[in-house]
């Protein structure tokens, strides 16, 4: 079903149908901020390799408390865009 009708992913599902369909992996990073202080952060992005071209796209989960949490489309469309995938693949054919 195309949007504006297609329902929204839950963020497991995406992550799901993007390991599934399209190889994508999940990932997280710790790193240390440069300076004095030291603070470690945590990274989380998706990763996809294409023709040997590594792809990532970042995504920051502060919003989502669980995988139950619902992605909503401007979110979807740009992971879509960073990791070459074409969001009619979730049901979204309108720009």
């Amino acid at each position: 079903m195309a949007y504006p009708f297609a329902a929204a992913p839950t963020l497991g599902e995406l992550k799901s149908r993007l390991k599934k369909e399209f190889d994508c992996e999940f990932k997280s990073e710790t790193k240390v901020k440069s300076g004095e202080s030291g603070e470690q952060f945590i990274i989380t992005f998706f990763e996809r390799s294409i023709n040997g071209e590594t792809l990532q796209c970042v995504i920051d989960l502060s919003d989502f408390e669980n995988d139950d949490a619902i992605v909503n489309l401007p979110i979807v469309k740009s992971i879509c865009r960073r990791l070459r995938i074409d969001a009619k693949n979730f049901g979204y054919t309108l720009n």
